[in-house]
């Protein structure tokens, strides 16, 4: 359970392989580190499946690497196993991009 977030999971056996594939969405008020926090906890209970596959939309602009609490929360993926699938401009507009939205995977 993931308090911070709305999440949804599947998890199933296909030929004796073990899957997980679970959707977030955080939305934009949700602080940033509890969510961090929390869905590291989520995904260290699910590291049993053999293939687990994270996608949603989490509000984090990724494309703004160097700010804590994205390094944070990339960090915290990539510790748990987890790539990142997504890495160009998810939101596109006058002004600006973002990259919001994040499909990952472990290695």
């Amino acid at each position: 359970m993931i308090d911070v977030v709305t999440a949804l999971n599947c998890s199933f056996i296909f030929n004796n392989n073990s899957f997980s594939i679970t959707g977030i969405y955080r939305p934009n008020p949700t602080n940033v580190q509890d969510f961090v926090n929390n869905l590291d906890s989520y995904l260290r209970s699910t590291a049993n499946c053999d293939i687990s596959l994270l996608v949603g939309d989490i509000n984090i602009d990724l494309l703004r690497e160097h700010e804590y609490r994205n390094l944070r929360y990339v960090n915290m993926l990539q510790q748990d196993g987890y790539i990142s699938q997504i890495n160009t401009p998810t939101r596109l507009s006058v002004r600006n991009q973002t990259e919001t939205h994040n499909k990952s995977s472990p290695n």
